[in-house]
């Protein structure tokens, strides 16, 4: 089917008899000039920058990592009124999610998906999640000391495996102290 066609086509389904011609924008085309062009050397070296980033992100991973711990020694010190804190406590784990990811660190990526997820479930912040808060800081913090970005390495999966342990031995806690 022609392109034409197919245009026409979608024209139809959506109760547009005619086509119509849309103006483009030219907000950017404004921004980098009437004659200038975007030619394939510029995006190749756009596209290594994207690839290869020459940003360290351990010293924004880390302050990330001092507020989540700074939050977990607050939280101890309550007696009540812990779950007023949940999205304070998840939001610097799901900055270390997305940027570490976009960074270069599946591992941090992962691992914090996997707190999120239990976070979500559970939605509590009694001491045992605490402690499991603190042990994801520790994984985070081994990660970035010993230059552990990858899944694959065995390092990386036994930081991975032991939080995963940690994760299952609360659900079992949790499941144990909800059927009395």
């Amino acid at each position: 089917m022609p392109e034409k066609d197919d245009q026409m086509y979608v024209y139809q389904l959506f109760g547009v008899s005619t086509p119509r011609k849309i103006k483009a924008n030219n907000v950017i085309r404004s921004k980098i000039g009437p004659v200038a062009t975007i030619d394939e050397k510029k995006v190749l070296r756009a596209q290594r920058k994207i690839d290869n980033p020459d940003v360290d992100f351990k010293p924004y991973a880390m302050e990330y990592i001092v507020a989540i711990e700074n939050i977990c020694a607050e939280l101890k010190t309550m007696d009540y009124g812990r779950e007023a804190e949940y999205n304070r406590t998840t939001i610097p784990i799901s900055q270390l999610k997305g940027q570490a990811a976009m960074f270069g660190n599946q591992l941090v990526s992962d691992v914090s998906a996997k707190i999120l997820r239990f976070l979500e479930h559970y939605k509590r912040l009694d001491n045992d999640v605490i402690d499991i808060i603190d042990a994801y800081c520790r994984t985070i913090r081994a990660s970035y000391d010993n230059y552990i970005t990858d899944l694959d390495d065995t390092n990386g999966q036994r930081l991975v495996e032991e939080l995963g342990s940690a994760l299952k031995r609360y659900t079992a806690k949790f499941k144990k102290r909800t059927e009395t």
